[in-house]
């Protein structure tokens, strides 16, 4: 069951087995093998995650369970929830996420507690370079130093200091969303792996200003499947205050509280047992959802005010995420309620119309 990456290195085919790439020695004519190795969940963890996964707002309570102690909107903690359980057995699931926010909204802290979720998940702070890996020659033979987005491979990647990213960063961010493979380059030697991840990408709002940062443009944030703007929200400083203040009493109070042991695995049996399929009627759904949001647009397109929000890239986004959420509860179907409860939250990555279009006010 080991997962199998080939690519041909130098005229021949390298086998890859495994999850994890540490300086692994590649000869013209040599095969790399390492052994996976996964905690088995047991039949004991196997019947509460069926029981959790049939609660009737699974995502809602998953979301309300994740980093208690820091206060951010509730889409964004589903979005992260979704994010979590994608990927897996088929990459091309994965979905990837921008979070761009101002100092103090614990963008950092909460990447810290989120790589600690599931096994591969790996943290990279910009600046840093062979953010992929590196290649290292030792007279006739060649190394392969893995970095994070290689040994990550299942898991997923928090970027963090976007506004610190060099321009390699960025064409292989680019490359990994695209098309979920990077190369590692080296005086005329090019290995091409692919990558299998999810990245959690996290900016900050004033340093991006203060730079004139030309990194989020519409062509390189539009790649993301779900982007956020988190501000400091003066207009909930009260709520905000109280939430920290009685944290202890809200998590005893918190009558669906998940212990994160259990989600840990939750996470990881998801994501190895579960592989659902759209339904006829989940297509439909999704379809209907997008020409509608398209059509409201085009009156104002008309008008000339802009572009439409949601562009054809985005009904691979709706995809992505409503399998996930149908992984969520352990079903191999996506039906229509996976369809309806992700578009509420791709929604609200959506610039409101009086943003997206500042000079026609409601």
């Amino acid at each position: 069951n080991s997962e199998v990456l080939e690519r041909k290195i130098i005229g021949k085919i390298v086998k890859i087995i495994g999850k994890e790439i540490t300086e692994s020695l590649i000869e013209e004519n040599r095969t790399i093998v390492w052994e996976p190795h996964e905690e088995d969940v047991s039949k004991s963890d196997e019947t509460d995650i069926i029981k959790l996964a049939k609660q009737p707002n699974i995502l809602n309570n998953l979301a309300l369970n994740l980093l208690p102690h820091i206060y951010w909107p509730i889409e964004i903690k589903k979005a992260i929830i979704l994010q979590l359980f994608s990927g897996g057995n088929t990459p091309i699931e994965n979905i990837h996420i921008l979070l761009r926010g101002n100092l103090g909204t614990a963008k950092t802290e909460s990447m810290n507690c989120l790589s600690q979720m599931y096994g591969q998940n790996k943290i990279i702070r910009l600046p840093k370079k062979d953010i992929v890996g590196e290649i290292i020659e030792e007279k006739k033979n060649i190394k392969i130093k893995g970095g994070p987005i290689l040994l990550a491979r299942g898991g997923i990647v928090y970027i963090d200091n976007l506004e610190e990213i060099g321009v390699k960063e960025k064409r292989d961010i680019e490359r990994i969303i695209t098309y979920q493979d990077a190369d590692i380059e080296k005086k005329g030697l090019a290995y091409n792996f692919k990558t299998g991840v999810s990245l959690f990408v996290v900016g900050n709002n004033e340093a991006l200003l203060e730079k004139e940062f030309k990194i989020l443009s519409e062509e390189f944030t539009s790649r993301f499947d779900l982007v956020f703007n988190l501000h400091k929200n003066i207009d909930k400083d009260e709520e905000i205050t109280s939430k920290i203040l009685n944290e202890k009493l809200h998590l005893i109070e918190n009558e669906s509280q998940i212990k994160q042991d259990l989600l840990k695995r939750y996470i990881r049996y998801a994501k190895k047992n579960i592989d659902p399929k759209l339904t006829k009627e989940a297509i439909e759904q999704l379809k209907k959802e997008y020409s509608q949001t398209r059509d409201h647009d085009k009156l104002y397109v008309q008008w000339g005010l802009s572009s439409p929000r949601m562009i054809p890239r985005n009904i691979q986004s709706l995809k992505k995420l409503a399998i996930a959420h149908a992984k969520i509860r352990l079903s191999k179907d996506v039906e229509v309620r996976d369809v309806k409860e992700i578009i509420k939250i791709f929604k609200e990555t959506l610039p409101k119309i009086e943003e997206a279009y500042p000079i026609y006010k409601f």
